[in-house]
């Protein structure tokens, strides 16, 4: 009796087993054919390396390539498409994504990018990403106060934006190619007429500029640029002022270019910084709610927040006209750098965004609201109001 229960028991147990080998062995064979269905290898010339590509080496020229998955296509609709941004904002990027601007598609799509919303919401279909765009400060853009719980990452300018998309950077250059010897410029800027230039196209702000630059022009001459001046530069049009050509017309006879934004918020800097240090020998003069010392070079600008008003800063601005020293250590550091400008209106910040929208899991986040974040509140708020008006 023992005996008899002792085989069923070995029964019992060697058909466990064999149901566990089965279930493994069906698990396998299911994985490879999901593989087959749903992913090929392709081979490309190894560009980068990325968290989710395999570097391996081909023997027979010794050439390093890069083994990825072929990747599928994420459709993104562009809610509210600015008219002044390229059509094809997913147009050269690794991760592949098909923008539509058709809004009878959102059901289909895998994430919808809104450009600065002041509507209501449409109805969000479920397991969707939905994404906040504005480079805008929060003066001039519409109040977002509707949007709650439903915007899942931001592309801004600001540095804890989800994406960050600014007007410019600065990649450093090989030292070795690089002469740093700027006494030639600092000799040429001493020996200008004129003290500065400001192009302008929005005369009254939020951050009061405008009347920052009433109270420089009593102690120092400023050129002032497009519809707030009486000067013009080859064109009456504001922003056709910035051309190249104009640039180097002003820059003949000025030492300073006034980089004054619009609004006194975090992080928040235009184009203007950039453009200037594509010129030769004009030196910024910056304004804004930014530390500039984390987005310029060090010691290439001159930062109106480190004098107490306006009068400060333009008496040491003349003070220092002559002073070649001075304006050799402004120039010194200016080729150590390459300088990049409209980064915005291009794809790198677009591209990015594919990226995440191809490993969602990975990057999930919702705000409670956006309207809060892009503003803040009391103290925390993003935007200041000036105190240097004197």
């Amino acid at each position: 009796m023992a005996i008899h229960v002792m085989n069923r028991q070995y029964v019992f147990y060697y058909g466990l087993s064999l149901l566990f080998l089965m279930t493994f062995v069906c698990f396998l064979y299911y994985d490879v054919q999901e593989r087959a269905w749903t992913s090929t290898t392709i081979w490309v010339p190894n560009m980068a390396p990325h968290s989710n590509v395999t570097n391996t080496s081909d023997h027979k020229d010794g050439r390093h390539w890069i083994k990825r998955e072929k990747q599928i296509v994420k459709r993104v609709l562009f809610w509210n498409f600015p008219s002044w941004h390229k059509r094809n904002i997913f147009d050269g990027c690794e991760y592949k994504c098909l923008i539509t601007t058709d809004k009878s598609k959102i059901d289909d799509q895998d994430g919808v990018i809104f450009h600065s919303p002041s509507f209501r919401p449409p109805k969000k279909p479920r397991n969707q990403v939905w994404i906040f765009y504005e480079v805008e400060p929060p003066t001039i853009s519409p109040n977002n106060h509707f949007w709650r719980r439903v915007i899942n990452w931001t592309i801004n300018y600001r540095r804890d934006a989800d994406v960050i998309s600014r007007y410019g950077s600065f990649d450093s250059k090989h030292l070795h190619s690089i002469n740093r010897n700027a006494s030639h410029i600092a000799e040429l800027s001493t020996q200008k007429n004129a003290s500065a230039a400001w192009f302008v196209g929005h005369c009254n702000t939020h951050g009061k500029r405008e009347s920052f630059v009433r109270l420089l022009q009593r102690h120092m001459d400023v050129s002032i640029y497009g519809r707030c001046g009486n000067r013009v530069c080859v064109e009456t049009d504001a922003a056709k002022t910035w051309s190249k050509n104009c640039l180097k017309r002003v820059e003949h006879n000025t030492r300073y270019y006034l980089s004054f934004e619009n609004s006194l918020c975090r992080d928040y800097m235009t184009e203007k910084a950039y453009k200037v240090f594509k010129s030769y020998s004009l030196v910024p003069v910056v304004r804004g709610g930014l530390n500039y010392s984390i987005y310029l070079p060090p010691d290439t600008f001159i930062d109106s927040s480190r004098y107490n008003d306006a009068t400060s800063l333009s008496k040491y601005l003349v003070d220092i006209k002559t002073n070649k020293t001075v304006f050799t250590r402004l120039f010194e550091n200016r080729n150590l750098f390459k300088t990049n400008f409209n980064d915005n209106w291009g794809q790198k910040p677009f591209c990015e965004a594919c990226r995440r929208l191809h490993y969602p899991e990975k990057f999930r986040r919702l705000y409670e609201d956006v309207s809060t974040w892009v503003r803040g509140q009391g103290e925390t708020a993003t935007c200041k109001t000036p105190t240097d008006l004197t």
